[in-house]
């Protein structure tokens, strides 16, 4: 693909995005980076804005807006950063959930009803409960002894 397909693919939205792509794909899109799109991509992945991103690399936030929308190696390695951002998170959000758990337990152990009250209300259980509950309820039943409800004299 020549200079000027890239540019136009990137200014159509055609930027390719190897997200869970290429490993080798995305290292050359990291290697290729000028001094100055190299910083603006470390601030943009950061979670800085555009603005806040172009002043530290010292150029304009129209340069990087370009850049976002007509390199799509700088769009690629953007993308492949903030990728790995992403699972890099969930993955240690996941590592946390029996923390978590635990520590809802203990609440609960210490007699902190709220707190299972809580969360028997968002694990859904409190509405099927509550569907349960808002049947008419007609009072205790006797209970009856099958064997004595024989009435034919058959044992």
């Amino acid at each position: 693909m020549n200079g000027n397909e890239s540019t136009s693919a990137a200014a159509n939205g055609q930027a390719h995005d190897t997200q869970g792509g290429d490993p080798a794909e995305a290292r050359e899109n990291l290697e290729i980076l000028s001094p100055k799109k190299w910083a603006v991509l470390k601030e943009l992945a950061a979670g800085s804005g555009v603005a806040e991103a172009a002043r530290a690399a010292d150029v304009d936030r129209h340069t990087v807006h370009r850049w976002l929308r007509t390199d799509p190696r700088f769009a690629a390695a953007l993308n492949d950063w903030r990728g790995q951002a992403v699972k890099s998170a969930q993955h240690r959000l996941a590592g946390m959930l029996d923390d978590a758990a635990d520590r809802v337990h203990r609440a609960i152990n210490m007699g902190h009803f709220t707190v299972a009250m809580e969360v028997l209300r968002r694990m859904g259980a409190m509405e099927k409960l509550e569907a349960n509950c808002d049947k008419q309820w007609d009072g205790p039943q006797p209970i009856v002894n099958p064997a004595a409800q024989n009435t034919n004299g058959s044992k």
